[in-house]
């Protein structure tokens, strides 16, 4: 197996430093949904519009789960396995209380969470994966919209028999998962682009990389790099040392500033790039676009 470079060890880190932060997060986001749904299935039962606790006492269960996973959370920091195990638990207690009353339920009981799971049940779990996505795990997203797939198809079916609008119901599930993992290779693509373009700034000018990643970004951000024959021009002030240590620094500087705007200015005006200012010296790239020959030519009318 290939050795990771040091910049994929860096997007790896990055990511998985990003993904403690996100757990945390979700796990507030958990508490907040489960907390709501204990709410508002004890408001429904207190009202008459449901006659059953159960929902309220798998929920709360629920909540005290989410509690108790955030303080691990912040305390022991975020495993590997976690975010799996917690998904498994989170899709699980979305169907429990369905299967609960279908299995336990008296009839009435049982015909009004008929109701409820056609309802509700489908758009629970796409709000569980919407928040799996912002794990930006490719692995977790497919696991995730595998199992809420089976889930739903297990629990819908069975408690209220087969009906083809189902079928657009685990549909939409399953490409929510696969929503989640485009999402965490665009996540991994755009660090791994922004990590090669700061390796790319460290040895070309900003003229430079902007003119590379627009002509062709591909072999920019490849490995290999690309080979390019350019003309380099090198230039600096004659008698400047001498000069400057009869001056003051305040002047020295407004001698530099000017004779840098004049330079850029020049520079730009042929198609150069400049590299880097050392001082009074300065050093011009030729040749990142375009033939070698007019790379010359232009850098000697510079």
């Amino acid at each position: 197996m290939p050795e990771q470079s040091q910049g994929s060890l860096e997007i790896d880190q990055t990511l998985r430093l990003a993904r403690d932060a996100i757990e945390r997060d979700i796990a507030r986001y958990r508490i907040g949904v489960f907390a709501a749904v204990v709410l508002v299935t004890a408001g429904l039962r207190l009202a008459g519009l449901s006659d059953a606790w159960a929902p309220t006492f798998i929920f709360g269960a629920g909540l005290v789960y989410a509690l108790i996973l955030r303080a691990f959370l912040v305390r022991y920091g975020n495993p590997r396995a976690l975010p799996i195990v917690a998904l498994i638990i989170d899709l699980g207690i979305s169907v429990a209380t369905f299967n609960f009353m279908h299995r336990y339920g008296s009839p009435a009981q049982v015909l009004n969470e008929a109701i409820f799971v056609t309802n509700i049940l489908a758009p629970a779990m796409l709000l569980m994966l919407f928040i799996n996505a912002l794990r930006n795990s490719a692995t977790s997203a497919l696991f995730g919209g595998v199992i809420a797939l089976c889930l739903y198809v297990a629990t819908v079916p069975r408690i209220v028999g087969f009906h083809p609008a189902q079928i657009s119901a685990a549909s939409l599930i399953l490409f929510a998962g696969l929503i989640g993992v485009a999402s965490a290779r665009q996540a991994r693509k755009n660090l791994d682009s922004f990590a090669r373009l700061q390796l790319l700034r460290r040895y070309l000018p900003p003229e430079a990389v902007e003119r590379v990643m627009r002509d062709n970004p591909d072999a920019a951000l490849s490995l290999g790099g690309r080979l390019v024959t350019v003309t380099l021009l090198a230039a600096d002030l004659r008698g400047f040392t001498a000069m400057s240590e009869n001056l003051p620094p305040t002047e020295v500087m407004a001698q530099l500033n000017a004779y840098h705007g004049a330079m850029i200015d020049v520079i730009e005006r042929h198609g150069g790039a400049i590299d880097k200012f050392i001082g009074d010296g300065t050093l011009v790239v030729f040749g990142l676009d375009g033939p070698a020959e007019a790379a010359a030519s232009s850098a000697v009318a510079c």
